[in-house]
């Protein structure tokens, strides 16, 4: 076990403490994340909406809000597209609820994980377009969906893509991306791609969206308004949902965005949607106060149920619907389909234990694991819990008809989307960011990526010390995992206590 102290400048501490007049250990750490400016740390102490950047300095926003409004006034059919994961349905949720409340012809679309996979593909393309729809907006997907939007275009149909996985074509210095690389949309928004002689701080704020959150910034875009009316704040708690559950960084604006999310969630009717307080009814959570945790490991499961073993449109539906009856049954019908996943989820989590259970750990530096038997919807969760327990970054690949489709997740310092970027040549395709990602690979050349992947494990981890859990202390006496402002699902469930003041810290810390 490796212990990692936190060196601090006590010089800064006592200048932050006396400047800001806050309490030298809350200085301390303050200083520890890096914020020595007293103003700077007192709209990080508020988390007030109103710190939040304009939407704007995203750098396609001016242009897709232009096209949509265009689309709203001229009474042209507009398609959501979203994902099957909860990001990706609070997203679509959201922009829908949004562009109806603004009195847009608006449809909405969730791809099947089980027949179509993740992201744009162009038979769901040809059938929005058989719809009627003339404009098609992507949340959480798209970003390299080069062949799809080229699609789109020879469709007729405008794509305004919104996303924020990682992707080679996206410098986060700002720079402009390389030429023909990115999609050839009317218009990208994503995190990384912001105007120029954007600050440091705003990039950084904004840099950790999820999807959720990007159309977030869209809608408030859409209908001018500060992130802190209640027209917009009304959002918040899908946004925390989709935030949360994608292990997305609590820190920058997702920090401010998820504490007045889940003071929503905490609420009870009329201000909580009827989906969600339907929700919290099967999940036993009425009147009760909803945390990260909560959030991680009770509510995000049902929502991702149904995407995981059925269709997500279930979940999409409980997320935009104003009949308390009809979210109750949609409810029901999830918590079903949670304990249905829970069930596959334990046969899955057996096998591949018992294959890591085989393996030499000192020479190991990732695990690949394949089988025939395994549900492509729910390997993800099982693959979290062998980083959990064995502290690798982990794959897990259902394959079927010769190709295997995989869900990875990593461990804090190793970087999967590189990773898999090194070995992308055995890959038929692949996408996410730091900590989770999907691919899908030929069965034939499952044992070669296993071998690469290893490899370029062992390369990027250096001395090998990133392979055994850290422990840190900030110097207030407690035994932490190193939280970095990164919320892992995984690992909630092991924590006991919560960061050192969490009006403070950015997430929670797993005390064992």
């Amino acid at each position: 076990m490796k212990w990692v102290l936190a060196e601090h400048d006590a010089g800064a501490v006592s200048r932050l403490s006396e400047q800001a007049g806050i309490h030298p250990l809350i200085a301390r750490l303050m200083v520890a994340r890096g914020i020595t400016d007293a103003a700077a740390a007192l709209v990080f102490l508020s988390r007030d909406l109103s710190s939040l950047s304009d939407p704007r300095a995203l750098r396609g926003m001016d242009r897709a809000v232009g096209r949509i409004r265009q689309a709203i006034s001229s009474g042209e059919p507009i398609t959501v597209y979203g994902d099957y994961d909860v990001d990706g349905v609070t997203g679509a949720a959201l922009l829908f609820l949004a562009l109806r409340e603004l009195g847009a012809r608006i449809d909405s679309y969730i791809p099947d994980r089980m027949t179509e996979g993740y992201g744009l593909n162009e038979e769901a393309l040809g059938r929005i377009k058989a719809s009627g729809a003339a404009l098609v907006i992507t949340v959480d997907c798209g970003i390299s969906a080069v062949n799809q939007a080229a699609a789109a275009r020879a469709l007729g149909l405008d794509l305004i893509i919104t996303d924020h996985h990682e992707s080679a074509a996206v410098h986060w210095e700002g720079q402009s991306p390389a030429p023909g690389v990115l999609p050839e949309a009317f218009a990208i928004i994503h995190p990384g791609l912001v105007q120029p002689g954007t600050s440091d701080a705003v990039r950084d704020g904004i840099g950790g969206l999820t999807g959720v959150g990007v159309a977030f910034k869209l809608a408030q875009a859409l209908t001018d308004l500060p992130a802190g009316d209640e027209r917009m704040k009304q959002y918040l708690d899908l946004v925390t949902l989709g935030t949360i559950a994608d292990i997305g960084r609590i820190t920058g604006e997702n920090r401010v965005l998820v504490k007045h999310g889940l003071d929503i969630l905490s609420s009870e009717p009329p201000r909580l949607r009827p989906g969600i307080a339907a929700l919290k009814q099967v999940a036993n959570l009425s009147g009760k106060k909803v945390s990260v945790g909560t959030v991680g490991y009770t509510l995000a499961p049902r929502i991702n149920a149904s995407g995981r073993l059925e269709r997500a449109d279930t979940a999409f539906r409980l997320m935009t619907t104003d009949s308390p009856d009809e979210a109750l049954h949609l409810a029901t019908m999830l918590d079903r389909v949670n304990r249905e996943r829970q069930a596959v989820e334990e046969a899955i989590w057996g096998s591949a234990r018992e294959l890591c259970l085989q393996a030499d750990m000192a020479n190991t530096g990732a695990f690949i694991l394949s089988s025939d038997d395994w549900h492509p919807g729910v390997i993800g969760i099982v693959a979290s819990r062998i980083v959990e327990e064995f502290y690798r970054p982990a794959a897990l690949i259902s394959v079927k008809d010769g190709v295997g489709k995989g869900s990875a997740r990593s461990i804090p310092g190793f970087d999967l989307y590189q990773g898999l970027s090194a070995c992308s040549d055995l890959l038929l395709g692949f996408g996410g960011h730091k900590y989770a990602a999907g691919l899908t690979i030929n069965a034939d050349d499952i044992e070669r990526f296993t071998d690469r992947f290893d490899e370029v494990v062992a390369s990027m981890t250096y001395d090998g010390t990133l392979l055994s859990p850290p422990m840190s202390a900030m110097g207030v006496g407690v035994k932490t995992w190193t939280c970095s402002g990164w919320i892992c699902s995984f690992w909630l469930a092991k924590c006991r206590t919560r960061c050192m003041s969490a009006s403070l810290q950015p997430g929670w810390a797993a005390i064992r």
